[in-house]
């Protein structure tokens, strides 16, 4: 290893590190040293065992090395991926899920029905695919549906209370009033990516568009410029946003579905939206405008000068729409920094302010109170406006409660019925008799010393444990992949 590291290339070593002492030994080579181990039981690996020829190791040993096996502690650099399905098995429930998809896709493509029904029949035709019983058919379905619509929903309502009170108030048209009355002709695409990119933030993309609608239209006809040259970056802006950044749905979907943290997705999403805004908005639009050279039409309408005058400040409205991500990126920043202070108030302060419910809660409360209270809304043109922004996302709800239910319900659950516990996982490359797997991480698996093809290699799993499974051939640029197998019991069987 200490001489693969040296020519500056990855190596593959399968031995028995069954112990910590032996992993500890192995992990003292230069380099990254990553052990990966894969679970399996041990039933089914005698079975496969015994179908081997040739080979030292009587499957009788097999329980003495299950025995004397550690597994990877928390310290340890390692992975951990259960290898219990059969090829057969997990085909079949590919196609199973294929099936499911493929319900989902000419329902919603071919037949134009509505997305919500095209994922619940969708989830059915998986269920009864796997000989889920029919009174069960519905039963995770309807929990997932609830369990989706109850955390990410609740995101998702508070986020259309804050745009539609953004828009009712004139938040919306300050902010955007203020950016273009700064801004040269030249540099017009440039600033309603900006005021998208801004907007983006807390309103959804439907809602966004019919906002922007007027303002590109007029400030296309106002500047003498083509209607997609100012429409492009504006529509670049709003999408990078409601695909990339909380609290959108799609995004709180994912953070849900891999239990990421909020707000590290939200300022990783932040800085990944910023160069695709630049590149598919500002950069592309000139050459997309040359291709549809259309010209704006009369702008829709302007508004009055006692609207004007009765629309909150720039600072206030650009505050109220920062403030959720300002309360999301402070957690994530105290937890890094103060990560051994958590007993401490600031630390228990910024945890509660910045969870997604508490920060979107919190900033529904402030806009209430600057677009409501004191520009002297009764009470019930409060509740009237709050009540108008939850209708329209009924339909959103719903399908992305539907489509988080349809990948987990009958999906999860037909897919274990098909195939054992561990396909609910990843399951991981199989291993070699003597314990040598595909590597996730290098190109150039090491072949091991035995009779055997390495095609007939592939497809022996080991009885090691490991935390994530990725196709073969993978290549990690530096650094040391190990396998541990107890079914392998001298380093001889797989250097």
């Amino acid at each position: 290893m200490g001489e693969q590291a040296a020519q500056g290339t990855s190596s593959i070593v399968t031995c028995s590190a069954l112990k910590r002492s032996y992993r500890d030994l192995l992990s003292a080579a230069p380099g990254r040293v990553l052990f990966i181990h894969l679970v399996a039981e041990q039933d089914a690996l005698r079975e496969r065992m015994e179908q081997r020829e040739g080979h030292f190791m009587p499957p009788a040993l097999l329980p003495s090395q299950f025995a004397t096996l550690e597994d990877l502690s928390e310290d340890e650099d390692g992975i951990v991926v259960e290898s219990q399905a059969t090829p057969e098995e997990t085909l079949t429930a590919i196609l199973t899920a294929l099936a499911g998809i493929a319900t989902i896709i000419v329902l919603i493509v071919w037949k134009k029905v509505h997305p919500f029904l095209a994922l619940t029949l969708g989830s059915a035709v998986l269920a009864l695919i796997a000989g889920i019983p029919l009174a069960d058919t519905f039963t995770s379905f309807s929990k997932g549906l609830g369990s989706t619509v109850g955390s990410v929903g609740t995101l998702i309502a508070f986020g259309a209370i804050i745009g539609k009170l953004l828009i009712d108030s004139g938040g919306a048209d300050r902010i955007v009033d203020a950016i273009l009355d700064k801004t040269p002709a030249a540099r017009v695409p440039w600033a309603m990516a900006f005021i998208a990119f801004v907007i983006g933030i807390p309103l959804f993309f439907e809602v966004g568009v019919v906002l922007l609608i007027a303002v590109v239209m007029l400030v296309a006809r106002k500047a003498n410029l083509p209607l997609v040259l100012v429409g492009i970056p504006a529509l670049a802006g709003l999408s990078a946003l409601h695909g990339l950044v909380p609290p959108h749905p799609g995004p709180l979907i994912a953070i849900d579905a891999l239990g990421a943290d909020l707000g590290i997705t939200l300022g990783l999403g932040l800085l990944v939206a910023i160069p695709t805004v630049i590149i598919s908005g500002p950069l592309i639009a000139p050459m997309m405008a040359r291709w549809v050279p259309i010209e704006a039409k009369a702008p829709l309408g302007e508004a009055s000068d006692e609207q004007s005058l009765k629309r909150p400040s720039f600072g206030i409205s650009i505050f109220v729409v920062l403030l959720p991500v300002i309360l999301m990126l402070g957690r994530t920043l105290v937890e890094t920094l103060m990560g051994s202070q958590s007993d401490s108030w600031v630390y228990q302060g910024a945890d509660f302010l910045g969870q997604p419910i508490a920060a979107l809660l919190i900033t529904v409360l402030v806009a209430i109170i600057l677009f409501g209270v004191i520009p002297r809304r009764s009470a019930d043109e409060i509740s009237s406006i709050v009540g108008a922004s939850l209708g329209p996302i009924a339909g959103i709800l719903l399908i992305v409660g539907a489509a988080a239910a349809s990948s987990r319900p009958s999906s999860i659950q037909a897919l274990q019925r098909l195939s054992p516990p561990g396909l609910s996982r990843q399951p991981c490359p199989p291993s070699s008799p003597d314990g040598l797997s595909p590597s996730p991480f290098a190109s150039q698996p090491v072949r091991p010393r035995s009779r055997q093809s390495p095609q007939q290699a592939l497809w022996r799993p080991s009885p090691g444990r490991c935390r994530l499974s990725r196709p073969p051939s993978w290549s990690l640029p530096s650094g040391r992949a190990q396998y541990s197998s107890p079914t392998s019991t001298t380093p001889d069987s797989g250097w």
